[in-house]
């Protein structure tokens, strides 16, 4: 049995990283999504009678071990961290006590972040509005004929576009950096489709609009003021839809379907062809998520009708390909003339047939006869 004697109490820690992440002492970065772990090895006289993890605050559920090994003065304890979200950035410090004495170590997690993009209809011009880690995204813009669900791949007709990129707020250790370009869209003599192309060193995201000449409404009925309706109706039908969806809600105290409605309907209760344009999104959502309920975890409360004003948009789906997802989100565009006509989302999704596999063209063609079959 060997004997060690020590002249005074002590805790020693020790940090483990794994090398697949790029470390720099006990700086670690990660791409978001990933799992990470981190470790210490203690060693301590007397015995650590308390440890603890202290972590950004954040929702993230993380799980902690603290084990003595082999019988000896020496403890692993380890956080692990699943699935990294973009809010889990920052400083991750281990406190170790015993009855005479304590120390503690410190992990700095830095969450590389691809860029998350939005465009916005302002004032007659598009406004791109990105975020993303560890340097602010470069914003490009591109512009092609037609309605396309994009521009920046399609060589043979994209043209890119000059821009101005600004930072909007001041950047922040750790933090994301929020940017965004203006593009101002004059009039022309076709339709067209701009794309806002957005990339960093974690990855790139885009989002698109269609600026289409002539947009027909239909009928125009002008009626009375009241609490329930606005001053301006589209087509008589569905005034006539309105008032019965009004009694049946009202008399059977139910709640309408706002995770299908959009924006213009749930907030003015304005209801149109481009109303189940932003419906028929979130149904596609719906079949290539494999029929999760829109808006999963979100409760229906002031906060939820606050980030749809605002243009959230739902993530993509696991089964969705990137092109679908794009055309999901053309369908949600907060200004409803600029959402595709169901003309246009035929012809997006006939696009994309011959490029999937026979699997995914299946399901397309599917899609394809339930657009069609809405026209009917």
């Amino acid at each position: 049995m060997k004997l060690e004697v020590v002249d005074k109490p002590y805790i020693k820690l020790k940090p483990i990283l794994s090398s697949e992440y790029k470390v720099n002492g006990t700086d670690i970065e990660v791409m978001q999504g990933d799992t990470v772990e981190l470790a210490v090895q203690t060693e301590a006289y007397p015995e650590v009678k308390q440890s603890s993890w202290k972590s950004p605050k954040s929702n993230h559920t993380h799980k902690e071990t603290f084990n003595r090994i082999n019988n000896s003065d020496n403890y692993m304890s380890t956080i692990m961290l699943e699935k990294v979200g973009a809010q889990d950035y920052g400083d991750y410090i281990f406190t170790a006590r015993s009855a005479s004495v304590n120390a503690s170590v410190i992990f700095t997690v830095h969450v590389y972040q691809k860029p998350n993009t939005l465009i916005k209809w302002e004032n007659g011009s598009a406004t791109c509005v990105a975020t993303g880690y560890p340097k602010q995204p470069r914003i490009q813009w591109f512009q092609c004929e037609d309605a396309r669900a994009m521009c920046s791949y399609n060589q043979t007709s994209a043209v890119e576009l000059m821009a101005t990129q600004s930072t909007l707020e001041d950047v922040r250790e750790y933090e994301p950096v929020l940017v965004k370009s203006v593009l101002p869209v004059t009039n022309a003599n076709t339709t067209l489709t701009f794309e806002c192309v957005d990339t960093n060193i974690a990855g790139e995201d885009h989002d698109i609009f269609t600026f289409q000449i002539s947009y027909v409404l239909g009928a125009t009925l002008v009626w009375p003021t009241s609490w329930w309706i606005t001053d301006v109706f589209i087509g008589a039908l569905c005034l006539a839809i309105l008032g019965m969806l009004f009694l049946f809600y009202k008399h059977r105290k139910a709640r309408l379907p706002v995770k299908w409605m959009s924006p213009e309907s749930i907030f003015e209760c304005l209801y149109t062809v481009q109303s189940d344009v932003w419906s028929y999104g979130v149904l596609l959502w719906e079949i290539f998520s494999l029929g999760v309920s829109p808006y999963p975890s979100v409760v229906i409360d002031a906060q939820f009708y606050k980030m749809i004003k605002d243009g959230y948009h739902m993530p993509q789906p696991d089964f969705a390909p990137q092109e679908m997802y794009t055309i999901m989100k053309m369908c949600w565009s907060l200004e409803p003339t600029l959402r595709p006509t169901f003309a246009n989302i035929r012809e997006l999704i006939a696009k994309l047939l011959p490029k999937q596999s026979s699997q995914v063209r299946h399901t397309v063609r599917i899609l394809y006869a339930v657009v069609t079959a809405s026209k009917i």
